[in-house]
């Protein structure tokens, strides 16, 4: 059927065990199979909408994708994909290149083996109520900037979101048994109000810069809760519950307002001239605050029940004020120069206070 210029509704098709692409959507051409068909389709839309629901697109074979959408050069109002199962393709269940303005809500992405759904130059999209199980990647955003992800649920998927590209808001997802749940290798991204869970690996893995991780629940993630690799991060009213640690391995990162119960440990730092201020750190299995990195500034955090230190420095330069530390086993461990320890509060030790290995450090006023 030719459908020119028409708007294009596709709707309770079964499209299974196509050598090839099982929808491709184009500006080249305009031909569909539909209602309750088993071929695959290819079809244009150049200017208006395209509707895609109700459908189940599954067991494409290896090399292919479930639905293909090549939009460039095509201006497009909105776009929809809804209420499909989209399932077992060998690459892509949802492949969209070079457009904008595309609705995925309401679908179900399960055991594609690179991705859920791939966007490829694709800004400004809406990702809404989708449920990916066990794919290769739940959702890959390839130079895709400025999109929504919100309400969607990640469940043992190799890894649940990958990010590479800027501006986009990952917000209310729930995660749960991926291996890593978020990589995020763009820029200015926004992750906040998700709630992750079992992690196998990483929870939330950072290689962009300026991007804001806030108002998250993460618990028992086997890996770190948050891996920094990059600079000028805030990561900031989190609640981390049996992590392994936050790690930050980069430069002039915020780690503020979190609450870490449980883990093994709280925050370890490499990198250097990072902020680490006004969290609250309890009942670690081991030390809550390592620092390896210089000239970081350790500030006004509550630190209790430590199995191992409170805070153990290893490098020099850092600034370590108005903390309160009680009841760890081990308070405060110093083996570096060149630091200053200022207005700490350090009560009920059940071994060491503290412990003073290095040289030329300055205590300006402590508190035992």
């Amino acid at each position: 059927m030719i459908l020119g210029e028409t708007n294009i509704n596709v709707f309770k098709n079964n499209i299974t065990n196509n050598n090839g692409k099982g929808i491709s959507i184009s500006k080249y051409s305009a031909i569909a199979a539909f209602l309750n068909g088993s071929e695959s389709f290819t079809s244009t839309n150049p200017f208006n909408p395209y509707h895609i629901f109700n459908s189940d697109i599954s067991s494409i074979y290896l090399g292919s994708e479930g639905v293909y959408l090549n939009l460039s050069g095509i201006y497009s109002v909105y776009s929809m994909i809804s209420d499909n199962i989209v399932s077992d393709n060998g690459e892509y269940g949802i492949l969209v290149l070079d457009s904008e303005n595309l609705w995925i809500r309401n679908n179900v992405f399960s055991g594609n083996g690179l991705s859920g759904v791939l966007l490829s130059g694709f800004d400004g999209s809406v990702l809404s109520d989708n449920v990916f199980i066990g794919n290769g990647v739940g959702v890959s955003l390839d130079s895709s900037n400025g999109n929504n992800i919100f309400n969607n649920s990640f469940i043992g998927n190799v890894a649940g979101i990958d990010v590479g590209s800027n501006d986009n808001n990952i917000i209310l997802n729930v995660f749960s048994n991926c291996t890593d749940d978020i990589v995020l290798r763009g820029n200015r991204n926004i992750i906040s109000g998700n709630k992750f869970f079992n992690s196998k690996s990483d929870s939330i893995s950072v290689y962009g810069y300026q991007n804001t991780i806030k108002n998250n629940k993460i618990n028992n993630s086997k890996g770190y809760g948050v891996y920094l690799g990059s600079s000028n991060n805030i990561i900031s009213n989190n609640d981390f519950v049996n992590i392994k640690c936050v790690y930050v391995g980069s430069d002039n990162n915020s780690i503020l307002l979190n609450s870490f119960s449980g883990g093994v440990n709280g925050i370890i730092i490499s990198g250097v001239k990072n902020v680490i201020r006004d969290n609250s750190i309890s009942n670690t299995k081991s030390n809550s605050v390592s620092v390896y990195g210089y000239k970081n500034t350790i500030k006004n955090n509550k630190i209790n029940n430590s199995k191992g230190y409170g805070i153990s420095l290893f490098a020099y330069g850092n600034n370590v004020t108005y903390n309160s530390l009680i009841n760890n086993y081990k308070s405060l461990y110093i083996d570096s120069d060149q630091n200053v320890f200022s207005y700490n509060n350090i009560i009920g030790s059940k071994s060491d206070g503290l412990t003073i290995l290095g040289f030329s450090n300055v205590f300006k006023k402590k508190y035992y």
